[in-house]
Order: C-alpha cells, then structure tokens, then sequence
C-alpha cells in the first residue's frame, strides 16, 4: 500500500527587488525537497513591492543607500547580503539598476492564473537570478521589459504573450495594486498589535516603581525594538 503524501499550499511574499527575499525562496524550496517523502509543497508566490513609490529606474546601490544609509549598507548589510548568496552559490552584484517592479509583479500573476504555480515559481526564479546575479534591469521600461520577457522564455513561458501582457498596462494592474494594499494593511494590523502589546507592559512597569517618566520612556523603546525587529520589506511598507 502506498503511503498518500499530505498537501501543503504555502503563499510566499516578496519583491523581486528584495535579496533576502530570494534567498528565502531558495531556502522554502530546499526545506520543501527535505520533505518530499511525507509531504508535497504547493508554493504561491504573491508580489508585494518593497517601494511602493520607487522610481522608474535608478542607480541601485544608490538607491539601496539612501533607504538604508551608506554606512549601515556597506558595513552591515551588504557583506551579510554577499554572505548569504555565497552560501547558495551565487554570486550577488550591485552593478545595475533599481526601479518600479510593478510590471514584474503582473507577468507574475498572469503566470500563475494562465499557467500555474509551477511556471510562475520558474519566472520568478529567472527574474530574480537576473537582477540580483546578472545585474539585469527587470523594471518597468523598454528594456527592462526585454530583460523580463527573455526571462519568461527561459522559464518556459510563450515570450508573445508575455510581451502582450507587459504592453498592456491595464493587465493585470488592478489585482497586482490590490494584492499590495491588502498584504499592506494586514502587516499594518500587526505591527500595531505587536506595538499595543508592548505598550500595555507599561502601566505594569510603573505600578511596580519604574515610575511614570521611565514608563513612558520604556514605552518609546519599546516601539523602537518591535519595529527594529521587522524586516527591511514590511519596514518599508509601514513607514
């Protein structure tokens, strides 16, 4: 008797523009082959922009600076960043441009809706390995979109249909804006309940002598902290 392998669906959020993003899709995937005796893994990768006001198209360790500093980024994050692509065996550049990944974000799910997870998951795979490993612009330009339609070929995808899509900028758009507001004010809701329930250990703090001046200070701090633990993504979309 076979042994019937459970389901899982997983939905995972990211923008092509996000590093870490991508290396935690390498990872999900390597968990999931982990597991493949006991389980099946059904990925959904949903689009949600870093920036929702990001230029069309700029310089992007320029860019990656001023969200980050220059210091904190060449100092911190980018060795961190160059660490964790060496692990996977990739090689990370900053060479290239930085830009609106909106289009990106409706080939995607155009992907998923006509073709499937499976063909979406191979696009945006391409798509991340050409921005952050091939330092190919894949925003919303002319050429931007050449890189991307070549990306779509390469994952198996029919290049007329992307190409269709990408000209049409009506395709697409309204599912891709809403999935990025809900997905906004969903981690919204949670960075303030995380926030409230750390400002309600404060009038507990005062009662045992902290004092009403170190509570509201301890109150700040705590704001600091729970927001110093987001990642960079929701970070950004929360500001």
């Amino acid at each position: 008797m076979v042994e019937q392998r459970a389901r899982i669906a997983i939905e995972v959020l990211g923008d092509i523009s996000c590093p870490w993003c991508y290396i935690a899709k390498l990872r999900f995937l390597r968990a999931a082959a982990l597991l493949a005796d006991s389980a099946v893994f059904e990925f959904t990768w949903i689009p949600v922009p870093w920036d929702r006001e990001a230029p069309v198209e700029v310089d992007k360790q320029q860019y990656y600076e001023s969200k980050m500093g220059a210091g904190k980024f060449r100092r911190q994050v980018l060795p961190k960043t160059i660490m964790l692509f060496e692990e996977e065996g990739l090689t990370y550049t900053l060479d290239g441009s930085m830009g609106c990944m909106l289009d990106c974000h409706r080939l995607l799910m155009w992907a998923n809706h006509k073709y499937g997870s499976s063909k979406q998951g191979a696009l945006l795979e391409k798509l991340y390995h050409a921005f952050h490993c091939e330092a190919k612009f894949v925003g919303s330009t002319p050429v931007g979109h050449a890189n991307v339609v070549r990306a779509a070929v390469a994952a198996g995808l029919p290049g007329d249909e992307a190409q269709a899509v990408l000209a049409d900028a009506g395709a697409y758009r309204a599912q891709a804006q809403q999935q990025a507001q809900q997905q906004a004010q969903q981690q919204a809701q949670q960075q303030a309940q995380q926030q409230q329930a750390q400002l309600d250990e404060g009038p507990l703090q005062a009662a045992s002598g902290a004092g009403g001046k170190q509570g509201r200070s301890e109150q700040q701090s705590a704001k600091e902290r729970v927001r110093s633990l987001l990642p960079p993504l929701l970070r950004r979309i929360l500001t």
